[in-house]
């Protein structure tokens, strides 16, 4: 059974993990590197290495967050910033459920329109 501190641990754990990652946006420039769009950013791994990318690497645990947020102030060359949109369809691009030119032509039609 979870106690309040346990509770007021995790609290201040995430409270932490907010600020640091707050950090690293802003150490990015705080915008998308593909489109500029400022919201929803995610750090989009570029390159793991071994023993330092050790995490899963859709993990969303507490411990994961703060493992990836503490590489991306070590080594930010291994990432980066992208919103939800353009980071979604660099997966999907990765993965082969999109080729390359459609991604691009989704990205183009986001920044025209201003989406």
């Amino acid at each position: 059974m979870r106690t309040d501190a346990d509770r007021a641990y995790d609290k201040l754990r995430y409270e932490q993990f907010q600020i640091r990652r707050q950090a690293v946006i802003a150490a990015f420039g705080g915008e998308c590197f593909v489109c500029g769009d400022a919201d929803n950013l995610h750090l989009h791994h570029e390159q793991y290495v071994a023993g330092e990318s050790d995490y899963p690497r859709h993990a969303r645990s507490m411990s994961a967050r703060l493992k990836r947020v503490e590489e991306a102030e070590k080594h930010p060359e291994r990432f980066r910033l992208l919103c939800a949109t353009c980071h979604g369809l660099v997966h999907a691009v990765e993965e082969g459920d999109i080729t390359e030119a459609d991604a691009v032509k989704q990205i183009q039609e986001r920044i025209e329109h201003g989406d």
